[in-house]
């Protein structure tokens, strides 16, 4: 790295050996020239001697000490700290070694290389005299940079860009600062979060120290081996991050000085620049440097990358001793809950005594007990000590996880240096780029001028470039002692909160050893705990008889409960067939209302025939009134011409037989006319009977439909008090439904206390049925010895009163007991009647409750229903309110609009009076205006010579010469325009690839996404599968450890009876039986725990299984997640960007456009106003 930083510095001389260059710089020492000489012959020189300076520079550059001091660059004078501090480094006490691969030549050296090699010594000697060298050469390239600086005009510009450059480095140490910050606070939550974890730690401790468990030796020499293979997987990882450490290092050492190489390179390319106009530059060497610079930009890139491969692996394996502790946790659990389980098996056993001392019998099992107790100590005390040794390995394990999770913190915190700094490297050769393209510009130009002017000009920009550089090193080694003050206090406070660390972990370990010994101390308790059992063992035989007589008090509750639960069955299907009455009920009611609607309908029918029937005659009887009256019309004609016809009758026979036929049509119409009088009459008659029916037939149907409302309000009724005796009836149920639950848990809870209880009494009873029969036997016995006695007691009454006395004493002693006895009885009775006394009060507390939250939940239907309410109205009035102010805002708004119009209304006339009367006036000005200001247009981008304003033609003096002018102008804007266009298109183009570019990386990820969401689902699947198969084998062994259980219940309690039946006489054939069923029993239990066995280590092999794969899945998940979490970052940034950029060109793009826009709208102004002008001139020649 440091050849071809080397290289990079100074690629032209590189090839000269060091032997002409030491004669190069001994030859050319000369002193300072006193007299003036001539500013070229100064200048010359100045370059050559920089130019040695730089030479000898980056010979000595190939030290890293050197590199590593920031004062080497530095230019100061002879009395200044900086050349005492470099003095005191360039001393003999601190001799310079070269590189294993170079070699320093001495003078006698040929000048192409060849020759012997030198000694130490004479190489040290040879480095001294280049060192003094170098330093003479800095001190004249000193006064001769301060000479210059004193001929240089403008300084003001300097000072500005350092105070730039200041402020930017100043907010590059905020940045840092916030992040050392963050860093503190990251490291005190690691604390807080270390503290808590042990914390945890002692609470399992002293959970686990209360524990107990028996049979665990080959799974803890399997956690033991674990724990060994993970310590060396941790010693492995901590390897990892060592070497990651040293890389990280050297990159840092690495990156201090490139910083300073940087700004020494930028020194190097514009002298070398400067130089080229003497040496004639090369386009190859500016090509060769690019070359470089790219490489060293490639080299850069793939330490970041190497460096993230590494940070991801050491992640990946962080994740993997995660999973595998936690794997060690979970086995550790499951080791403590089957001790936990052991435990209660112990202390069961230890509750079913074998051996009681007061039954009067022999302890035939109490020595195998007793041996089977210490036995369980002895197991229990060396589970102990083995949890102890895991539970210190396991600190031990945790606390380095800790140390690594620390350790990896703060790589990623060096990760995240080392990334700003590459993204510093980036922008520096991006800026390097950027001055070697101007400067071969700026060399082009100076070759095409050739002229001495020209090449003094560069010597002043190349001086004042070192002038610039000299300061800006100056305030980097302000800034970096800055820095390093600052890296230095808090290193300072990082050392305080380590021993204020370290002193909470001293005080931790205090309270961890107290409680360690409090534990203890509790372990001795219970210790003593166990015997106090022990001696209450005997006790429990008493308390039998108590389970015996509460057994026989729950059997009659039980009975209660059973007869109060067959009652309340009853009433339910009463309620039940009460509720298909009245549906029967409300069935025939509304088949009764379906026939009353159905003759309903049938009168409206009559009704409307009746009605259609006195229409009928309505019309018969106005037809009959038509023809009556048409015959009283003609019987008064008749009457008329009847007295002429009496006067006519002598004279002519002809009118009498008229007459006669007249009188018998009269005849034969009065007939008639009584019998239409008759008919209506008749039909009168008919009309009113008809108009009584119908009235009668209304009255009728009103009284239907009122009975049909009211039908139909009872049916309502009816229907709403169905529903509410359905609801409750329902609600009633769900209670039954919910008290026969409790009732049935309840009383279920109390069948399995008291099965319990009654297989205890029934061993107890059958122990003391055992006793029963040897005191009767001993009561026999007594008895004939009494007979014995009183036989005997005749001949020897006086040899005999003593043991006879003794007799009588033993019966009192017998009768006493039976006394006592007959007093429990009585007492175990008062006791189960107050028990059902206090179970009455509680079904009446219960029924009072029901009461009341029958109450309170009317009382909130209710109070819902007001809300409900209230409610409604408020939305309407909300509703209201906003469509009022919706209307306000509306008018308000028109309103506004109408005063704006009407004020626009004025201003644009107001603005057109003055226009059209300032026009007339204006027209010149604007004329010489625009012709003005188009010549400024035009001279910003051209060579255009500007003429004087003598000859400038005006409006009102010469208008054709004007004219001329104006459309040239006009000609070349629009040359211009056509310019822009090209060039806006070109930029849409390239954005449109851009676009495309961007769009196509947007497609590819988010298919990358979509394959990363399968592979997830895909592994939960998998993971869902292996828990279901865990719960399942974990249902098996339940199966089998309660079978286990209940066997070993077998067989104490048949051994139980087969200690009983041992005593009685006569009975050995039963206990034989007894005898064989145990070993039966032993056989079956022997088999249970081998299948028990066996289903343990599948279960655990297959959680070990399950284990693993979900830890490597879990790991593939943390990878997909991570690197979906960079790929989005990635688009992001893109997207960013990309927005950016657009936003960028879319300004540059508006702004262009506006620009093309106002001069189109100029150059119609100027159209427009030639035009008017022509048209007013014409008049004027005519």
């Amino acid at each position: 790295m440091m050849n071809e930083l080397d290289s990079y510095i100074n690629p032209k001389h590189t090839r000269k050996s060091n032997y002409q260059l030491n004669n190069q710089i001994r030859n050319r020492q000369q002193p300072l020239p006193s007299n003036s000489q001539s500013r070229a012959n100064s200048n010359q020189h100045l370059t050559t001697i920089t130019r040695q300076s730089q030479n000898h520079a980056n010979i000595t550059q190939q030290d890293d000490s050197f590199l590593n001091d920031p004062a080497a660059f530095i230019i100061s004078p002879h009395n200044s700290p900086e050349a005492s501090r470099l003095a005191r480094y360039n001393s003999s006490d601190n001799p310079r070694k070269p590189l294993p691969g170079q070699r320093i030549l001495n003078s006698g050296d040929p000048p192409r290389g060849g020759g012997n090699h030198l000694t130490l010594r004479e190489q040290e000697k040879a480095i001294d005299e280049v060192k003094k060298d170098n330093f003479n050469l800095k001190l004249k390239i000193y006064f001769l940079e301060d000479r210059l600086a004193k001929l240089a005009p403008d300084q003001v510009d300097l000072a500005l860009k350092e105070n730039v450059e200041i402020k930017v480095e100043f907010q590059t140490v905020r940045q840092e600062l916030k992040r050392y910050k963050r860093l503190l606070l990251e490291a005190e939550r690691a604390i807080e979060l270390a503290k808590t974890e042990r914390d945890e730690l002692l609470e399992q401790k002293t959970l686990s120290a209360e524990r107990t468990s028996s049979g665990l030796q080959a799974e803890v020499k399997k956690a033991r081996d674990e724990v060994a293979t993970k310590d060396k997987s941790i010693q492995n990882l901590e390897s990892e991050l060592q070497r990651l450490k040293d890389h990280l290092e050297r990159v840092s050492s690495k990156d201090s000085p490139s910083k300073i190489v940087s700004s020494h390179a930028r020194n190097h390319t514009r002298q070398s620049i400067s130089n080229q106009s003497v040496d004639d530059w090369s386009n190859q060497e500016h090509l060769t440097e690019i070359k470089n610079l790219k490489n060293e930009l490639a080299e850069e890139r793939q330490q970041k990358e190497e460096l993230l491969g590494d940070n991801q692996d050491l992640r990946y394996q962080l994740t993997e001793t995660k999973n595998a502790l936690q794997d060690t946790q979970d086995q550790l659990e499951e080791r403590d809950n089957r001790s936990h389980h052991i435990s209660r098996a112990q202390s069961r056993f230890q509750e079913d005594p074998n051996d009681y001392p007061s039954s009067g019998r022999k302890p035939t099992g109490g020595i195998t007990n007793q041996t089977m107790v210490k036995e369980f100590k002895r197991e229990i005390e060396d589970l102990e000590r083995q949890l102890r040794e895991l539970e210190n390995e396991n600190v031990e394990l945790r606390s380095q996880v800790n140390a690594q999770v620390k350790m990896l913190s703060t790589k990623n915190s060096e990760k995240d240096k080392l990334q700003d700094q590459v993204s510093n490297l980036k922008s520096k050769v991006m800026d390097l780029q950027d001055e070697l393209e101007q400067d071969a510009r700026e060399f082009e130009k100076i070759q095409q001028a050739g002229n001495i002017s020209l090449h003094d000009q560069a010597a002043d920009e190349v001086r004042e470039e070192l002038n610039m550089y000299r300061d800006k090193s100056a305030s980097a080694l302000l800034n970096l002692e800055k820095r390093q003050k600052e890296i230095d206090e808090l290193n300072a406070e990082l050392d305080d909160r380590d021993a204020t660390f370290n002193e909470e972990v001293q005080k931790i370990t205090r309270q961890h050893n107290r409680e360690l010994d409090a534990v203890k101390a509790q372990r001795d308790e219970l210790q003593q705990a166990i015997h106090e059992r022990e001696d209450q063992i005997a006790e429990l035989s008493d308390r039998l008889r108590e389970v015996i007589n509460l057994q026989a008090e729950t059997d009659k509750s039980l009975r209660e409960t059973r007869s109060k639960l067959k009652e309340k069955e009853k009433d339910y299907n009463s309620i039940l067939q009460d509720l298909e009455v009245a549906q029967t009920d409300l069935k025939e009611i509304g088949a009764g209302n379906r026939e009353l609607a159905a003759e309903v309908h049938e009168k409206d029918q009559q009704i409307t025939e009746l009605s259609a029937e006195l229409d009928e005659l309505e019309q018969r009887e106005s037809n009959r009134s038509t023809v009556n009256e048409q015959v009283i019309a003609k019987l008064k004609q008749v009457r008329t011409f009847s007295p002429l016809c009496l006067i006519f009758a002598d004279g002519n026979s002809l009118p009498r037989k008229k007459l006669n036929g007249t009188k018998s049509e009269l005849n034969e119409l009065s007939v008639r006319h009584e019998s239409c009088l008759s008919e209506l009459k008749f039909l009168k008659d008919k009309h009113e009977e008809l108009q009584s029916r119908h009235s009668e037939i209304e009255e009728r149907r009103k009284k239907e439909s009122d009975l049909k409302r009211r039908l139909e309000r009872e049916f309502d009724d009816l229907e709403r008090e169905l529903r509410g005796t359905r609801e409750k009836m329902d609600l009633q149920a769900i209670a039954f439904k919910k008290e026969k639950r409790e009732l049935q848990s309840s009383f279920q809870l109390a069948l399995d206390s008291k099965q319990k209880a009654l297989a205890q009494a029934e061993s107890d009873l059958d122990n003391l049925q055992g006793k029963l029969e040897v005191r009767e036997e001993d009561i026999e016995k007594l008895e004939t010895m009494l007979k014995r006695l009183e036989s005997e007691s005749n001949q020897f009454n006086q040899s005999q009163s003593h043991d006879k006395f003794s007799l009588e004493l033993e019966v009192e002693r017998i009768q006493r007991d039976l006394l006592h006895s007959t007093q429990e009885t009585q007492t175990y009775k008062d006791q189960n009647v107050s028990l059902q006394k206090q179970i009455s009060k509680f079904q009446a507390a219960i029924a009072n409750l029901k009461s009341e939250k029958d109450e309170l939940s009317d009382k909130l239907l209710g109070v819902q229903r007001a809300r409900d309410s209230l409610n409604e109205k408020y939305e309407e009035q909300t509703k209201n309110l906003r469509e009022t102010q919706n209307n306000l805002s509306v008018n308000k708004n028109q309103l506004q609009s109408l005063e704006d119009e009407l004020t626009s209304d004025h201003l644009q006339l107001n603005k057109f009076e003055h226009q059209y009367k300032d026009q007339i006036s204006e027209r010149n000005t604007l004329l010489l205006t625009i012709y003005q200001y188009l010549e400024k247009l035009l001279s910003s981008g051209s060579n255009h010579r500007r003429i004087s304003s003598a000859q400038d033609a005006k409006p009102f003096t010469n208008f054709t010469v004007f004219h001329e002018n104006i459309i040239n102008r006009l000609k070349n804007l629009g040359t211009m325009q056509s310019g822009f266009e090209t060039k806006i298109q070109e930029v849409e183009k390239k954005l449109e690839k851009q676009y495309a570019s961007l769009k196509r990386q947007h497609d590819t990820r988010m298919r990358q996404l979509d394959q990363f969401e399968t592979t997830i689902k895909a592994a939960t699947d998998t993971q869902r599968q292996w828990r279901a198969r865990m719960t399942t084998k974990q249902g098996e062994v339940d199966a089998a450890k309660e079978t286990c259980s209940e066997l070993q219940k077998q067989i104490s309690s048949l051994k139980t009876r087969a200690s009983i039946a041992g005593t009685s006489p006569g009975s050995s054939t039963e206990h034989r039986q007894a005898l064989a069923k145990v070993v039966h029993l032993e056989k079956k239990l022997a088999a249970t725990q081998n299948q028990l066995k066996l289903t343990e280590e599948k279960f655990n092999e297959a959680k070990l299984k399950v284990a693993s794969v979900e830890a490597s899945w879990l790991a593939r998940l943390k990878e997909l997640q991570d690197r979906n979490k960079e790929l989005e970052e990635k688009v992001k940034r893109e997207k960013r960007s990309a927005k950016e950029r657009k936003a960028d060109l879319d300004l540059q793009v508006s702004g262009l456009k506006d620009q093309i826009a106002s001069s189109d709208h100029r150059s119609k102004q100027l159209e427009d106003l030639l035009t008017t002008h022509q048209q007013n001139l014409q008049p004027q020649r005519k």
